[in-house]
């Protein structure tokens, strides 16, 4: 048993390489009931998964550690250029097994349900937030807007998804 005052987490962290990021050994659907809105494309480096209009919670599509947790302005920051997000926005970091950098994105999410901190590392499937449509005057609806990078490249997410 464990000793008197602990209790036992139910999800266990994963476990972490050498540069104390976690290692990436499955993917889960980060939206589950949600449906595609928009496509992974040049112009949109990320896939939208629409809710019909009601916040679900975003869950981690791979084990990772939480870089960033917090507010990206869509006419000030920089990051809502470099990044394509606005919004309460969450990024994560993971590596795989063969040593790629695989790096997440998730914006557009409703005020104040941040479940995750900076420097947290968690499992596939955690509860990141709730989508929703914060960000600016181009976000419709509540959605989520998945994007991510593989070795800094970017990539169509739709790839690592299951059952999309």
């Amino acid at each position: 048993g464990l000793p008197l005052g602990q209790v036992e987490t139910s999800e266990p962290e994963p476990p972490v390489t050498d540069d104390n990021l976690p290692l990436v050994s499955e993917y889960v659907h980060p939206h589950p009931g949600s449906y595609v809105t928009q496509k992974y494309s040049t112009p949109h480096p990320g896939v939208d998964y629409g809710t019909f209009g009601v916040s679900q919670p975003v869950l981690a599509l791979h084990a990772c550690k939480v870089m960033f947790v917090g507010w990206i302005d869509y006419y000030t920051d920089q990051r809502s250029v470099e990044w394509w997000v606005a919004g309460n926005t969450i990024t994560c970091e993971g590596v795989t097994p063969q040593g790629d950098r695989i790096w997440t994105v998730y914006a557009h999410g409703t005020d104040d349900s941040f479940a995750v901190s900076e420097g947290d590392v968690v499992a596939a499937g955690t509860k990141l937030m709730l989508s929703g449509k914060t960000g600016g005057p181009t976000v419709t609806g509540v959605h989520l807007h998945l994007g991510m990078k593989v070795n800094d490249h970017w990539v169509d997410p739709q790839i690592y998804v299951p059952g999309d």
